[in-house]
């Protein structure tokens, strides 16, 4: 681009100068121009074919023609190119300098008419005096309250620019104000920052400069705030029964803080330096508490806030109840509980590992198999065991059936006594009737009958008052419910406490009685016996028995007392394998061991053919009589 320019600037300076010959015209002229104070200009001018005489006017009026410009010490005609450059060049600018500018040309030989260029307004700039912040190098403010910041420019021509930068970010906007110097050309500048500082703008430095100059003043801002507060714990999981201290994180300006502590609009703590609180054995009630922490300083007051969650075992609330319908029908058992986490509930049936069901209700129908004890379990996640709920009874509906024993001992204490009915009612309601002699028994001064329910067990107590021994017997108890009917006699004994009665009395004389008889009639058998002894000797009795066999162990001991009572009487006995003293074919005739016995002896004893006086009738038989022994012979000694 510049070279293009330089080569139009020539084509015109060759047009022009073929079309004027040899007239003198100007190739640079001045314009207008800005100076500081103290600094240096240069206003060009530039003449080809110059003939005239050459001069510079400031405000209309002639510097001179000599290049040095006698009378103006600071100003002179200057170029590189003594024939075409004439520039005026001023240094050091005053204000004085400030003034209209023109470079002319008089005319030369007639030919060459005089020139003039385009006039040039020379402005001198004054620079302003440093910027400042009235303030003050530090300024307090208190945090959300709006202050103003001032800062001062003057002596500048024309007015100081001013800008504000807070931490070193331009702010937009400001306004300025700007005032006329009494007496002089220059200006003051004024410029005010609103700010309204936050806990942030602690600390932060806030300039004020000159946009042409970059002066600048600054000044550092202390900000009051009240307390910046963050709550924690020291836990990262809460549970019931933890120790749980929670500590509140304060910034403050100043840091005299005092602390007020608050778990669900309940005040705990309320003191200076109070910045912990300790929760102990933690419980299920603070779940989903909010615990909040205020601090408060001259400024004003800062707060946070936590809802606390605390994790805790499962806990049934509602526990199933037992129930009875017709078989058929669906019956619902429900179970409730609670837990954090929120538990999961199984159903179960007693005696059955199966799981039969989940969540809160259990449908079941009813018939022979399903009828049975039922139980939840709740569990959760954040704990292995589980928690069991009472069992509940399901039952199919049935008539009652008395269970109560058919003999009841009735205790009689302060003269009443009790008489008890216990059934199955299917958890219907039952009616319950008393008789007593074929008499309906109705409560009043004689009888109290009552009525205790339990789920599908009934109960009914009569209570017998001044019971007397007409008052016991046989009494009839009926259970009726919405499906039928039982009865059942009951016969209720009497047993006072604390006293015999004649009958117990009665009782124990006669057990006493028979007791003492049969000790006597053992000592006086025994006495008998050891009589018969002494008098007879010891006989062995063999006792006929349908055994096939004696034990040995019997009949060597037969053997070895009858051979020392019967010394003169050998015996000699021969043995077989299994009966010794049977023949094979089963003859009645004793043997040798009947020979050895006193035959005497046997005689009195009841066996006449035994006698010795009666030996010849025996041998005389014809047919031997058919006899066998007893395992087990009984001797009498």
């Amino acid at each position: 681009m510049m070279m293009f320019g330089k080569v139009v600037h020539w084509l015109c300076f060759v047009a022009i100068a073929g079309t004027k010959g040899q007239q003198q015209f100007f190739t640079r002229e001045p314009s207008d121009v800005a100076a500081t104070q103290g600094g240096k200009v240069v206003l060009p001018c530039q003449v080809q074919n110059k003939g005239g005489v050459l001069q510079w006017t400031r405000d209309g009026f002639g510097l001179g023609q000599n290049r040095s410009l006698p009378g103006f010490p600071r100003m002179s005609m200057v170029g590189s190119d003594s024939a075409r450059d004439w520039d005026l060049e001023i240094s050091p600018v005053q204000l004085e300098d400030e003034a209209v500018y023109q470079c002319q040309v008089t005319s030369a030989r007639g030919t060459m008419p005089p020139i003039r260029s385009a006039t040039a307004r020379l402005i001198v700039l004054i620079p302003s005096g440093p910027p400042g912040i009235t303030n003050g190098p530090s300024l307090t403010m208190t945090e959300g309250i709006e202050d103003n910041l001032r800062c001062e420019a003057e002596g500048g021509k024309p007015a100081a620019q001013l800008e504000w930068r807070v931490d070193g970010v331009k702010i937009k906007n400001i306004q300025t104000e700007t005032e006329k110097m009494p007496g002089s050309v220059t200006f003051k500048t004024i410029s005010n920052l609103k700010l309204v500082p936050t806990k942030a703008d602690d600390g932060v430095s806030v300039s004020c400069f000159i946009s042409t100059t970059g002066e600048s003043s600054s000044v550092e801002l202390s900000v009051m705030f009240k307390p910046d507060v963050k709550i924690s714990h020291d836990k990262t999981i809460i549970a019931e029964g933890d120790t749980v201290v929670f500590n509140c994180d304060s910034s403050a300006k100043p840091d005299n803080v005092l602390y007020t502590w608050i778990v669900d609009d309940e005040e705990i703590v309320h003191s200076t330096g109070q910045e912990n609180l300790v929760i102990e054995k933690i419980s299920r009630q603070h779940n989903n508490a909010w615990v909040k922490c205020l601090a408060k300083n001259s400024v004003g007051e800062g707060q946070d806030k936590e809802q606390i969650k605390v994790y805790y075992k499962p806990r049934i609330l509602t526990h199933p109840r037992s129930v009875t319908a017709n078989e058929g029908n669906t019956v619902q058992l429900e179970c409730s509980a609670q837990g954090n986490p929120t538990p999961a509930i199984s159903w179960y049936k007693v005696n059955s590992t199966e799981l039969v069901g989940t969540g809160q209700q259990l449908s079941i129908y009813l018939d022979d198999s399903s009828a049975g004890l039922y139980y939840c379990s709740a569990h959760s996640a954040k704990f292995p065991s589980a928690v069991i709920s009472h069992k509940a009874r399901v039952t199919i509906s049935r008539g009652p059936v008395i269970t109560s024993a058919q003999k009841q001992e009735a205790r009689v204490s302060g003269g009443q006594a009790m008489v008890r009915c216990k059934a199955d009612t299917s958890a219907l309601e039952a009616t319950v009737e008393w008789r007593f002699k074929e008499e309906k028994i109705i409560s009043g001064d004689k009888y109290l009958i009552e009525n205790i329910v339990n789920e599908q067990h009934f109960e009914s107590i009569l209570t017998i008052f001044e019971a007397e021994e007409d008052d016991f017997g046989h009494y009839l108890c009926t259970i009726e419910n919405a499906l039928g009917r039982d009865s059942k006699d009951i016969l209720v004994s009497v047993y006072f406490e604390g006293v015999f009665n004649d009958l117990l009395l009665l009782q124990i004389f006669l057990g006493t009685a028979g007791l003492l008889t049969c000790i006597l009639s053992v000592f006086a058998v025994k006495k008998f016996c050891h009589s018969l002894q002494h008098s007879f000797g010891s006989v062995p009795q063999i006792i006929e028995d349908e055994a096939d066999y004696r034990s040995d162990m019997y009949r060597d001991k037969v053997l070895r007392e009858i051979i020392e009572n019967n010394k003169e009487t050998k015996v000699m006995s021969q043995r077989t394998d299994q009966h010794p003293f049977v023949q094979e074919d089963n003859d009645a005739s004793p043997g040798h061991v009947l020979h050895a016995i006193n035959m005497d002896y046997a005689a009195f004893y009841g066996n006449h053919h035994l006698s010795n006086n009666m030996a010849g009738d025996d041998s005389d038989d014809d047919e031997p009589e058919q006899r066998t022994f007893s395992s087990h012979p009984y001797l009498i000694t």
